[in-house]
């Protein structure tokens, strides 16, 4: 949650939901992020090919041509081509992540309660009296306190 700035004040908060987290719902969170950073992953891959591909067809244009831009385009070629290698041993550490996170779903538990999840709708005004809403996520340990995001990881 943002803080407020000073010229806004505090108009209401409106509970909308609250759900129960347990183990199984956190790894479940966790499987989700690694598969959005292996998909930005793969994005990033696949751009780099496309330009490692042109740059291919540049260095066999320029072969017997012109040594500078020869020696440019293989440069960039291979610059290029060790950032798709960094990308793939990334995203081979991410599919570890995930198959490990996927075995210890088996075996975890969704009866403990670890954490609630309280959706809220806050709405405010600002001194030049327009109005703004958003929505707020609280946590909360089982005896209703709340909890700071830092000490749920």
């Amino acid at each position: 949650m943002k803080l407020i700035d000073s010229s806004e004040v505090l108009d209401s908060i409106r509970l909308i939901k609250l759900d129960t987290v347990t183990m199984k719902d956190v790894i479940e969170i966790r499987q989700g992020y690694i598969i959005d950073y292996r998909n930005a992953n793969m994005d990033n891959i696949d751009i780099l090919q496309s330009k490692l591909d042109d740059n291919i067809k540049l260095v066999k244009l320029y072969n017997g041509l012109d040594k500078t831009l020869w020696d440019h385009y293989k440069t960039e070629a291979k610059e290029q081509s060790n950032k798709i290698h960094e990308l793939l041993l990334r995203d081979s550490l991410y599919g570890k992540s995930y198959d490990s996170l996927k075995a210890s779903l088996i075996g975890a538990d969704n009866k403990i309660l670890l954490y609630y999840m309280a959706q809220c709708l806050r709405q405010y005004h600002r001194k030049d009296m327009t109005v703004k809403r958003d929505t707020v996520y609280v946590f909360l340990s089982p005896e209703k306190n709340i909890i700071n995001r830092e000490e749920l990881k």
